[in-house]
């Protein structure tokens, strides 16, 4: 099953399509039922001549389906655009969607190398991530998302790696924590540190009575900065960077790599999530426009594998394991450990 076909990345217009009909109710009526279109509009109070041809749109996407007159949900469509599944990904399409006015700067950035963000602020791409936590609407948003996205792969990466008893578990720029809970609630670990900017600790602090009560004693919620060594943790035992290092480009990418080392003892181990792209040329399209898409936003960089060897041995680790995901072939985890250098 692939979530790709009902991210905004696959292009601009069909993720502001497929979120239009998440905001109209038109998955959820189709969840149990194949329905006309006519009686799609009467159900849902909507323009019949709209909701006819806005149907044949979602048809065109790949999200619904059509057997005469009768329009049903696909897999994808009942999995990720259904509100009562735990899938639910309208926040990361609420999200992204935010994208759209940077297409506009598409020329300068092929002409002059820089991502939309950098044209607009005259500034460098580190300063992309203050522009997006600019408010805290924003920030709610995009945290909501990160969660959608984590649920999608979470359960595979935990079944994937191992974490000893008593350990100390630093999730880099872990977002929600959604996937930080989960590995408490599976390992007996004996302290936890999510590390992420300040303007997500602070809404993730009033979550520590409710969403985070029954780990609260083994949980620790730390801002700073991956740029600015002394606020990363140091000495924990395992590191993870869940989906961190696409958003950046190689030489950024290859600072948070050696601050993290510089961090880290000298048994530490560092565990990476990421998308790693194949060798031979992408034909698929979402990976084609979603790639571009990131580039275009944030100025990074998606790497296949003998990229990340090179990256990580410039910044001081080796691999000991590779597993990519059988569901999924451009995801995968690497398990590092760091060169020790003298």
């Amino acid at each position: 099953m692939n979530y790709g076909k009902i991210t905004p990345l696959l292009n601009l217009y069909d993720g502001k399509i497929i979120l239009a009909a998440c905001k109209l109710g038109i998955f959820e009526k189709l969840s149990n039922e194949k329905m006309t279109a006519k009686e799609i509009a009467i159900s849902l109070n909507l323009d019949f001549d709209y909701t006819k041809d806005f149907m044949l749109l979602l048809k065109k996407i790949g999200v619904v389906l059509q057997n005469d007159q009768y329009f049903y949900n696909t897999e994808e469509a009942l999995t990720y655009l259904n509100s009562k599944s735990k899938y639910f990904l309208k926040n990361l399409l609420l999200s992204l969607s935010t994208w759209g006015d940077h297409w506009n700067y598409i020329d300068e950035a092929v002409k002059f190398g820089k991502s939309a963000v950098e044209l607009i602020n005259s500034s460098s791409s580190n300063d992309t991530w203050t522009q997006l936590f600019s408010n805290q609407e924003r920030v709610s948003s995009f945290l909501g998302a990160m969660t959608e996205k984590s649920k999608i792969h979470s359960d595979w990466i935990i079944d994937n790696i191992s974490i000893n008893d008593n350990e100390v578990l630093v999730d880099c720029g872990g977002g929600s924590g959604n996937l930080l809970v989960s590995l408490l609630n599976k390992f007996n670990i004996s302290k936890a540190i999510l590390f992420e900017r300040i303007e997500i600790i602070e809404l993730l602090k009033k979550e520590l009575n409710t969403r985070f009560s029954n780990i609260q004693s083994r949980i620790q919620l730390k801002d700073g900065d991956f740029f600015k060594p002394s606020t990363i943790p140091e000495n924990g035992t395992t590191y993870i960077l869940s989906w961190i290092l696409h958003n950046w480009k190689d030489a950024d990418a290859h600072l948070i790599l050696k601050n993290l080392n510089e961090r880290m003892s000298e048994t530490s181990k560092l565990i990476v999530f990421d998308t790693v792209v194949p060798f031979e040329a992408i034909s698929d399209q979402t990976e084609i426009v979603g790639r571009f898409s990131m580039k275009l936003y944030f100025g990074s960089s998606e790497r296949n594998y003998q990229d990340f060897k090179e990256l990580f041995e410039k910044s001081n680790f080796i691999i000991e394991k590779y597993i990519q995901k059988p569901s999924e072939p451009t995801k995968a985890l690497f398990i590092l450990k760091k060169i020790n250098v003298k």
